[in-house]
């Protein structure tokens, strides 16, 4: 169980379990949600500081008695900020990875659908990249090695990439194949035992 309250949020939001994207829409009966990524904090950040900065710039010209015409010419940037605060927002709005107990969806775009649909069984492997600043405010980036698709490189400064990856370690078959053969000798251990100990 990987962020309950988070996932029944982010289904709400999605109109019951991500209904209005392509992950909700191609979802099997038997296929369930477990995970969805989101973008850290420092991502908004960075996206509306240019904007915030130039904003305050303005202000504080104002406050100092600037004349008119020299203040529309700082109210310039603000216009570019607010473009790039809002290219960086929709990127982050319509960007997802979602795990379900079968598959692994990349969903990018928003007018052009680029979505990469990767079943659990050809995921070979990942890793987990990280800066000091994003190991201490937890994010950073997750790369996934598959079969038939090479190295896939997932969006940056997405939150909480450890707990991506324990979702998918959960749900890899090989890995719940191992933990079936552990419960199976957990189980025939005590049992052959038994049987010996009588045997005497």
């Amino acid at each position: 169980m990987f962020r309950r309250k988070r996932l029944k949020k982010n289904e709400e939001h999605d109109g019951g379990g991500l209904g209005a994207t392509y992950a909700g829409k191609t979802l099997q009966p038997d296929e369930h949600l477990v995970y969805i990524s989101r973008f850290h904090w420092i991502y908004t950040f960075r996206a509306i500081a240019p904007l915030l900065g130039s904003i305050i710039i303005v202000i504080i010209a104002a406050l100092a008695g600037l004349i008119l015409p020299f203040l529309l010419v700082l109210c310039l940037p603000i216009f570019f900020a607010a473009a790039h605060a809002l290219n960086q927002l929709s990127y982050k709005w319509v960007n997802k990875v979602v795990v379900t107990n079968k598959r692994l969806i990349i969903q990018k775009g928003w007018r052009k659908r680029n979505t990469t649909d990767l079943g659990l069984d050809r995921i070979l492997g990942y890793k987990i990249d990280e800066d000091a600043t994003g190991r201490t405010l937890n994010y950073g980036k997750v790369i996934l090695f598959g079969a038939g698709v090479g190295q896939v490189d997932l969006f940056p400064y997405m939150a909480d990439t450890l707990q991506l990856c324990k979702a998918l370690n959960k749900e890899l078959p090989a890995w719940k194949d191992q933990a079936k053969s552990e419960k199976k000798a957990r189980w025939f251990r005590p049992a052959f035992r038994g049987f010996a100990r009588n045997m005497r």
